[in-house]
């Protein structure tokens, strides 16, 4: 944690006080070449290209990191953690994700990004518009590089020709005979913020949320939920298991809850003898009976029954060792003590 907060301290540092050159690249996301199976997990390739930036630009994007940064790190209590599907979500948390365990989008940067004079130039924004995922801020300050990025949509574009009612409509103000008038350049729309910077192999995410689209990982997630899904659907002891399935496609933090408990394994030793703990930990947390059917089995009639057996089978209700308080949380990961 002391080391990561350096890092961040580091780039800040040389971002005030020494010569830095801004670059601005597009990020484009692409089925990869002869996939028939568009259900695998890695199933897309990423593009980069650059466009040329003017001295506005590179002042407006370098002054987004240096509030940023800045920002972060004025938390006092600042708690730099690894990530987690499922956290606590705290204002004061910072989390960090390895670039190797970034699927096919860390190819960006061990790849592409590492290589910039082989980048292509973007010619038209029109020819990206359809395929763009995100854009990459790349700092380069002597022999370093910071990166930074931002997920952003085709709704952050407008060609200026075919305008439709789908299509966000530009125009602009003509000062000289005062009318409003349809925008016929190319034009894209940029926040004032980044959601991760990646420094020496590492991403400090800054928006959990659209770091997780960017990477593709509600897909990982989703392979995760079908996992267990399918080994509880083996053991035939759950009735109305389907619901489980419509359920985790409408619900993203019911999805999360059960790619977390695909990562602890809690699905994996699911039987009688753990249907039975079930049973006596909802009668002391809660004091309910876990509904079952007349042979024992898990029963799931609605979406408050497939909420409390998801639950219990990712060990929402806790207990502290040093305490003896009971807690109920679904984040949490496991740890091995260093003594038995």
């Amino acid at each position: 944690m002391v080391q990561s907060r350096k890092d961040i301290e580091e780039f800040l540092e040389e971002l005030n006080e020494r010569k830095s050159s801004i670059s601005l690249y597009f990020v484009t996301r692409h089925f990869k070449e002869g996939l028939k199976n568009k259900k695998v997990l890695e199933k897309y390739d990423f593009l980069v290209q650059q466009v040329d930036l003017s001295n506005e630009l590179q002042k407006y994007f370098r002054d987004i990191l240096l509030v940023q940064l800045d920002k972060t790190l004025k938390k006092d209590d600042l708690e730099i953690t690894n990530y987690s599907i499922i956290g606590d979500d705290l204002k004061n948390q910072l989390y960090t994700y390895a670039l190797n365990n970034a699927l096919s989008f860390s190819k960006i940067i061990s790849g592409q990004l590492s290589k910039p004079s082989s980048i292509d130039n973007v010619s038209s924004l029109k020819e990206i518009k359809e395929d763009l995922w995100a854009y990459c801020i790349r700092v380069n300050i002597d022999s370093n590089n910071y990166f930074s990025f931002r997920k952003i949509s085709s709704g952050k574009v407008a060609t200026g020709e075919n305008q439709s009612k789908k299509e966000k409509f530009m125009s602009y103000f003509d000062s000289e005979d005062l009318d409003l008038k349809q925008l016929k350049s190319e034009v894209i729309s940029f926040d004032d913020r980044v959601d991760c910077v990646y420094i020496k192999d590492k991403f400090y995410i800054f928006s959990k949320g659209n770091f997780e689209t960017m990477m593709g990982l509600e897909e990982e997630y989703q392979e995760n939920a079908n996992e267990v899904i399918s080994a509880l659907e083996d053991t035939s002891l759950i009735e109305g298991i389907e619901l489980i399935k419509e359920e985790a496609k409408k619900n993203k933090n019911l999805l999360k809850i059960l790619a977390s408990i695909a990562r602890k394994q809690n699905h994996s030793n699911f039987d009688k003898n753990e249907i039975d703990r079930m049973k006596s930990v909802l009668k002391k947390m809660e004091g309910k009976d876990l509904k079952l059917s007349k042979d024992s089995k898990i029963m799931l009639e609605d979406n408050t029954d497939v909420k409390g057996f998801l639950k219990l089978l990712n060990d929402f209700y806790k207990r502290g060792l040093v305490s003896d308080k009971y807690y109920g949380s679904n984040s949490g990961a496991i740890i091995k003590p260093t003594v038995a």
